[in-house]
């Protein structure tokens, strides 16, 4: 009976010294995940960021793009209305080009305002995420650096 004790007693003993080491590993095991994770977050939240901004550029090219069509509209339209003013017996097919002219400005002045809300709609969510719009080149560069930076960190946290 005192073998047995003494054999309980031993495997207690070795079973506390085990268990501190292996409680310090569970919680380096759990800092390292949440670690890790929190990087993870970090980098994503960085990457739609990035993505806000490559959409704003693309929203902005379109913007100039409808801005440039709309002065050619109303150039032709100008000039169509100017012709039909000066005409003497104004023809039926001048009057319908008049028409058109008219119908494709109104179209482009209405793609022009939807696209100008677009612009101050996501220049509004850049702002919340920090970012001038009037200073977006920098601001992509920080983002990149910033990407890089936390993709690097992430990459070490994982070897």
């Amino acid at each position: 009976m005192a073998d047995r004790k003494l054999a309980i007693t031993v495997a207690f003993g070795a079973l506390d010294r085990l268990s501190a080491p292996l409680r310090a590993l569970t919680q380096g095991a759990r800092a390292f995940n949440a670690a890790t994770a929190d990087t993870t977050r970090q980098l994503a939240a960085l990457k739609s960021t990035q993505a806000q901004i490559g959409g704003y550029k693309a929203s902005e090219q379109q913007f100039r793009e409808t801005a440039k069509a709309l002065e050619e509209a109303r150039a032709k339209t100008a000039a169509l209305k100017d012709e039909l003013a000066k005409a003497e017996k104004p023809t039926k097919k001048l009057a319908n080009q008049v028409a058109a002219a008219e119908k494709a400005e109104a179209t482009l002045v209405k793609r022009h305002e939807q696209q100008g809300q677009k612009l101050e709609q996501l220049s509004r969510g850049l702002a919340a995420a920090g970012v001038d719009v009037e200073q977006l080149a920098r601001h992509e560069d920080r983002l990149g650096q910033q990407v890089h930076d936390t993709t690097r960190k992430l990459q070490q946290q994982q070897d």
